[in-house]
């Protein structure tokens, strides 16, 4: 869609997902979709996300990858073509938008338009519902994952939140591993003939989605094999990583590493040697708070 904002070195425009919406945050207030929105971070503070805010985006999946930076971690960057433009839509692997596109891409047809478009309210029951709804064909997509890992309600009442915020890493780590296995072997980036139909323009109020799916029905974890060869992605690297913690440090998780040590940890990690944890007291209550906000309401 023209007018949007300079495409940089043809890779397509960056976008992002936040509080319902589909940014670009590069774009100034001379933007005619130029937007502020408050929300507050995971450790309870306030911050202010601005940017030009669309609504939705429809247009043809012709690329996927997995990307991880050194500040930012894991992110998945998915390429839409809307006609002659391209869109890149980038979010981070550790948030429910993430996990729903996850589920669309091994759902939806990969040869047809996708129309994508997140929400994020309070319902009538007090409980936040956030994510994303998309459509082929003019019909919902069916996010379901019938083989996905789960864990049944009442295990979340009694878990600790060290082990609750590990399962949502471990389903977040599944879910990256079945997409780089089943969709983006299939994915060839050409550009085909779509319709421009692109960003829509967004309203003051998120759209309600009163028919967010529910969680996937349980079926126990089971340990994934050894990772092996000499090309390994960051993600499977630390998949591999919170086994090994998980079978031989049950009281530790894995901290937050640069590329260098994630690097030393896994080669540490296929060698079946110590790892070298800091000496440093388990982590906080309110660690871990932050740690799950991140994962839930990013």
């Amino acid at each position: 869609m023209s007018g949007l904002g300079a495409v940089s070195e043809g890779n397509g425009l960056y976008l992002s997902i936040a509080g319902g919406f589909i940014w670009n945050r590069k774009a100034d207030a001379s933007d005619p979709n130029y937007a502020e929105q408050t929300y507050v971070r995971a450790d309870k503070t306030e911050g202010v996300r601005a940017g030009a805010r669309y609504a939705d985006l429809t247009g043809k999946v012709v690329g996927v990858q997995f990307r991880t930076h050194d500040d930012y971690g894991e992110s998945i960057n998915i390429k839409v073509a809307a006609g002659e433009d391209i869109y890149i839509v980038s979010i981070s692997t550790n948030n429910r938008y993430s996990q729903d596109f996850m589920k669309a891409l091994l759902k939806m047809n990969l040869e047809k338009p996708l129309f994508i478009k997140p929400y994020d309210f309070v319902g009538s029951d007090k409980k936040r519902a956030m994510g994303i709804s998309f459509r082929q064909d003019g019909e919902k997509l069916d996010l379901k994952i019938e083989n996905a890992p789960s864990k049944e309600g009442e295990w979340f009442k009694t878990a600790q939140k060290k082990d609750i915020k590990r399962f949502f890493e471990d389903l977040n780590d599944w879910f990256v591993a079945e997409v780089e296995e089943k969709v983006v072997p299939l994915i060839v980036e050409d550009l085909p003939e779509t319709p421009k139909q692109g960003l829509g323009k967004a309203s003051e109020s998120v759209s309600r989605e009163d028919d967010v799916e529910s969680k996937p029905k349980a079926k126990e974890s089971k340990k994934a094999p050894e990772v092996q060869g000499t090309e390994v992605s960051p993600l499977k690297k630390k998949k591999a990583l919170r086994e090994y913690i998980a079978e031989n440090y049950p009281d530790n998780e894995l901290p937050n590493l640069s590329k260098a040590d994630l690097d030393a940890w896994y080669e540490l990690c296929l060698a079946e040697e110590e790892l070298p944890f800091p000496n440093e007291a388990e982590v906080s209550e309110s660690d871990l708070d932050s740690q799950l906000g991140a994962l839930l309401d990013k």
